[in-house]
């Protein structure tokens, strides 16, 4: 988690000194997980399909690691061809029954 904040802390950053003052952003990037973005909308997007109460407008910081940890699983799940089933199998094993 360390490191995806960092990441956030550095990408903001490069933000700020690389887009013009006059320049419009599209999209805020909240945290990268293996070199991809997970932006604002993205977070927008996971409140609204998981039936969250929170506010759209604030990042609530639980949620997002929710999302960075999903979309993580997701990622790990594809490039082993497991379904749902199968991780979730293989991580009782391991001990790991959050998901």
């Amino acid at each position: 988690m360390h490191k995806v904040i960092m990441t956030f802390l550095s990408i903001l950053g490069l933000m700020t000194i690389l887009v013009p003052a006059d320049a419009a952003i599209v999209d805020q990037v909240l945290a990268t997980v293996n070199n991809e973005a997970i932006t604002l909308s993205d977070y927008k997007r996971f409140i609204s399909e998981t039936g969250s109460p929170a506010s759209p407008e604030r990042v609530d910081e639980s949620l997002l690691k929710k999302l960075i940890d999903d979309k993580i699983i997701k990622e790990f799940q594809n490039s082993n061809n497991l379904s749902d089933e199968e991780f979730k199998k293989k991580a009782c094993r391991r001990g790991y029954n959050n998901h």
